[in-house]
Parts: C-alpha cells; structure tokens; sequence
C-alpha cells in the first residue's frame, strides 16, 4: 500500500517527519496511525492501541484523502501548543 511522506512545522519549535500510509495490519500486526508523543516532543507512527491506551493526541494525513491535488501545505492545530500555527508538508509518495 502507498504512502505519503509528510513533515509536520510549529512556529513553537515542533517539527516532525513521518512516512505514513503504510499498515501491517493485514498480515496481523496492529493498526497504526499517527500521533503526538508528548515525552518524544514529535509526531510518528504509532500503534493505534497504545495511542488510545496513553490518551495520545492523533494527528490528520490531510493528504490522505487528496489523490491528485496536493496543495504546498495545510495549516493544522499544532498537539504541542494547541495552536493553529503547524504546516503540514507533503513532500513525497513511497510505494
């Protein structure tokens, strides 16, 4: 299953690089998604029950949803400063 690599930028010093898209779930590992992880300071990857277990914050692929217009950035609410001040840059595909 294809991907997006994505860069999420704060004003407030956030900034995190995530490859997203890609689930093992079909072969039984667990789902993912991404999300704020609060002691790492960064956005990742993250198991989608230990997400929920830790009370974690997810965070939008807004370009998951867009197949063939992909705006420079979207503007987001920032999990660090609760801000709608981060970019979220789409700055590639994987395959």
């Amino acid at each position: 299953m294809p991907g997006d690599f994505l860069e999420y930028s704060c004003s407030c010093g956030l900034h995190s690089k995530v490859s997203s898209g890609f689930s093992l779930a079909d072969i039984g590992r667990p789902p993912t998604c991404i999300a704020y992880d609060p002691k790492k300071k960064r956005i990742r990857v993250m198991d989608e029950a230990d997400v929920e277990a830790r009370g974690l914050i997810k965070v939008a692929d807004p370009y998951d949803s867009l197949v063939y217009q992909t705006p420079k950035f979207i503007m987001m609410t920032c999990p660090a400063c609760g801000q709608e001040t981060m970019k979220c840059f789409h700055t590639g595909w994987w395959d």
